[in-house]
């Protein structure tokens, strides 16, 4: 909305899709950053994770970051909001 009134609609409209429907990044990236970021070295769905379960394919991805549902050792099923490696450097 905010390039609306700079470039041609066809540019806009290119943009557009890296806001809310980029490729998800791969699983190993994602499963990198949860250890890192939570601290943690064991598979993503186990004893030494926070997850009993975590879904490998997301559910929506972007430019900055992707979600998957997962569901924590008490029973509750969360989002899991993951931003992707290379855009730590620039925000």
């Amino acid at each position: 909305a905010t390039l609306k009134p700079a470039l041609p609609d066809e540019y806009v409209e290119a943009l557009a899709t890296l806001q809310d429907r980029a490729a998800p990044r791969s699983f190993a990236e994602v499963t990198a950053v949860l250890r890192q970021e939570l601290n943690f070295h064991g598979d993503m769905a186990g004893p030494d994770s926070p997850f009993s379960s975590f879904e490998e394919q997301p559910i929506g991805s972007a430019s900055l970051a992707q979600v998957h549902r997962a569901t924590l050792h008490d029973g509750r099923q969360v989002a899991v909001k993951v931003q992707h490696m290379d855009i730590r450097g620039v925000l």
